[in-house]
């Protein structure tokens, strides 16, 4: 269980990432600026979990016909700037082992930032 865990826990870092990444306003960028199209990044992040991730529309996972786990998502928060994309929820899956009978749930929460360096290290550097 755990290692299934682990690895959806990578898979949503990546689509949450390349969401943000996705979403970012490459017109304010050449002014040194920052700043993301939130509807944009979690539009993409939606798309990722139904196209990549091929969860339902209620974001459940299935191997072939058995029901394998559902994405619980609790909050999803995205700011413009610092651009940020953050999405709070669980995993619900059964249990694996025989003294833990029915459904677990395990928490999480991933966050993407994408953030400005300038020469120097710091934004007043000259």
């Amino acid at each position: 269980m755990e290692s299934m865990y682990q690895q959806i826990e990578y898979v949503l870092q990546r689509g949450i990432n390349g969401a943000v990444e996705y979403a970012m306003l490459d017109e304010y960028r050449r002014d040194g600026v920052a700043r993301m199209d939130t509807a944009v990044a979690e539009e993409k992040l939606y798309e990722y979990l139904h196209e990549s991730m091929a969860l339902d529309s209620e974001l459940n996972k299935y191997a072939g016909e058995e029901w394998d786990y559902q994405l619980e998502i609790e909050n999803l928060r995205a700011t413009e700037s610092p651009p940020r994309l953050t999405l709070d929820g669980a995993l619900k899956t059964r249990s694996v082992f025989s003294f833990l009978a029915g459904e677990v749930r395990l928490p999480f929460s991933i966050s993407s930032v994408n953030t400005r360096i300038v020469e120097g290290g710091s934004r007043d550097s000259k």
